[in-house]
């Protein structure tokens, strides 16, 4: 069986017509700044653009979306979100002896400095322990405290109050060494609301919720062993709203959604100590099989693992992820990542973030759905995992088959390679891959985009649209086993060191499955070797440009004992420096 080679005017193997067909493709229009010209004469402005910036963000006129933060990490105590120039406490202290809660009706009040026996609540004779306060009030009462350190773990149930702080530089509640948090609201502590305190101390996290509606903000929680802010559903859903919020040196989770809701604002998560593995924020199905769900905005995860949900649900907008480090000999470390099962699905949502200085993979999917989008993805390395350089990362191995959707995003400066996709959906839209860089010498890595259907019968494809892949030493876009449609998109500057394959598009049978890719409306320009090679595999191309590759514009072959087939239409054209030539189809074994 011959190679089967169809053209729209019957072009033989490494010949060109016979009867050469006058081109009618024109010299690409002059696009305005930052935009690509197309086969058809149209532009296209892939990535990320001013107006795609949250409101913390800005735009730097190259790569993206910044987060404005300080220049130089904050101290302890002290926080910055995306959007603030200068590192500021968690909140203001008030003049007033017990703060907001001075002068409230009907509120009581806590002093650990007064000396009498005689406390009634009142500002002249207050209580002199938090729990005494709790436990003296009326449901919907405020609890003012004023400044000391509070070695005690308070627990607030079967009411709601409002336990209010002067502020938390100067009132701390320390939690005692009997594994209760140094604040807990069960079940019957709904409606609670806790404010301008910090909580440190001994204990399982430094306030821990079992309630539905509970407030917890302006809140600072350090130098716990175990988390930081927990939300958990043992029996009713429990859900809190978190809000200025700084989580700083614990243990393993800074904010941790087990079963429960969370809605966090202007949060900062720093410095957690990943021993047990864990991250930043975490959102997890609890043992009932309770759905978590986690939806932050913009806030900040800095020098931790990054945000992650388990058989949950997670939005982020205007969040940045920065500095993220896996722990000491664990799996590798995502800055972003959803993972599911059938019987506990999850989800993803990603909308004008930022995510850097990764030693792991910038955003992992596995056996979940995800959304990313206006986001920008870079400085993904491999400091401590084999698995890790890689942008964004698509599997599932035996979990439910994930579709994702990237639209706008940027992923640039990574290690390995900018996209892994093994299996499920993957549509791709008006995003940038660039600047895969090995740090190896001889790394057989450094793809833009690499399809592999590496979980039968759960196939992996890709839709790539309105998007530019360029600066990648290996492959444009490497096609294992799989069906593709790439279109409207530029993929360049494919070069490498003399043993990488440096093809634009490079399509390849796989353990037994037989690729297929359509190209249409694509331009292929300057590749170090091919612009595109089908080898053993099905290659279509429709109206697309192949300008000054290195080596074959069109290499097709037989690989693995398969053959390969090539089809193109009329306005295909091939050339250098312009794409005004009928194409040339070789076969010169560059896979063998």
């Amino acid at each position: 069986m011959k190679p089967h080679v169809s053209v729209a005017c019957a072009l033989a193997l490494a010949v060109s017509c016979s009867s050469p067909v006058e081109s009618t493709t024109e010299e690409a229009p002059l696009c305005p700044s930052g935009q690509l010209a197309l086969p058809n004469g149209t532009c296209i402005a892939p990535g990320l653009r001013a107006d795609d910036c949250g409101a913390g963000f800005r735009f730097d006129g190259v790569d993206g979306c910044y987060p404005v933060l300080p220049p130089d990490p904050c101290p302890s105590g002290l926080m910055a979100v995306p959007g603030e120039e200068h590192c500021r406490p968690v909140a203001p202290c008030p003049s007033t002896r017990f703060g907001e809660a001075e002068g409230v009706a009907g509120a009581i009040y806590v002093d650990g400095s007064y000396v009498g026996t005689d406390s009634d609540g009142s500002a002249a004779r207050p209580w002199q322990r938090v729990q005494d306060a709790v436990n003296a009030a009326q449901d919907g009462a405020t609890i003012g405290i004023a400044a000391g350190s509070y070695v005690e773990s308070v627990t607030i149930d079967g009411k709601a109050v409002q336990l209010m702080g002067r502020c938390p530089d100067m009132v701390e509640i320390v939690g005692r060494s009997n594994g209760v948090a140094p604040v807990y609201i069960p079940e019957g502590g709904a409606g609670s609301r806790v404010s301008m305190i910090a909580a440190t101390g001994a204990g399982e996290a430094g306030v821990v919720t079992s309630a539905p509606g509970v407030t917890i903000d302006r809140v600072w929680v350090h130098d716990m062993p175990v988390m930081g802010v927990v939300v958990q559903s043992p029996t009713i859903k429990g859900s809190a709203v978190v809000r200025d919020v700084l989580v700083e040196r614990v243990t393993r989770r800074g904010i941790y959604a087990i079963g429960g809701d969370i809605d966090v604002a202007r949060a900062c998560v720093r410095d957690v100590d990943l021993v047990d593995g864990g991250g930043g924020i975490v959102s997890h199905s609890n043992s009932t099989g309770e759905i978590a769900s986690v939806d932050v905005v913009d806030s900040l995860v800095d020098r931790t693992g990054g945000v992650w949900a388990e058989s949950a649900r997670l939005t982020l907008d205007g969040v940045a992820v920065i500095d993220v480090r896996g722990a000491a000999g664990g799996n590798v470390t995502s800055a972003l990542g959803v993972g599911g099962t059938f019987e506990r699905p999850a989800s993803m949502v990603v909308d004008r973030s930022y995510v850097a200085l990764v030693d792991g993979i910038g955003a992992l999917v596995l056996g979940g759905d995800a959304t990313i989008s206006r986001t920008l993805i870079r400085d993904v390395y491999d400091g401590s995992s084999p698995d890790g350089g890689v942008g964004v990362f698509i599997d599932a191995d035996g979990l439910p088959v994930p579709s994702v959707s990237l639209e706008r995003v940027v992923v640039q400066s990574t290690i390995d390679t900018s996209v892994v996709h093994q299996v499920g959906r993957l549509a791709i839209a008006g995003s940038v891959f660039r600047d895969v860089a090995p740090q190896e010498a001889g790394r057989s890595t450094g793809i833009g985009i690499v399809v592999v259907d590496a979980r039968p019968p759960a196939i992996a494809t890709l839709q790539l649209s309105g998007s530019l892949v360029e600066r990648v030493p290996d492959s444009g876009v490497l096609v294992h086993g799989t069906d593709v449609v790439i279109e409207d998109s530029v993929i360049r500057a494919v070069f490498g060191p003399p043993d990488a394959i440096a093809d634009g598009v490079s399509v390849r049978r796989f353990e037994g499955i037989v690729p297929e890719a359509h190209l249409r409306n694509v331009r292929l320009d300057d590749n170090g070797r091919a612009g595109v090679t089908a080898a053993g595999g099905r290659l279509v191309l429709e109206g697309a440009a192949l300008v000054c590759n290195g080596g074959p514009d069109i290499n097709g072959e037989t690989f693995m004992s398969t053959d390969f087939d090539v089809a193109l239409d009329d306005a295909t054209r091939c050339g250098c420096p312009h794409a005004d030539q009928p194409c040339r189809i070789t076969t010169l074994g560059l896979f063998q």
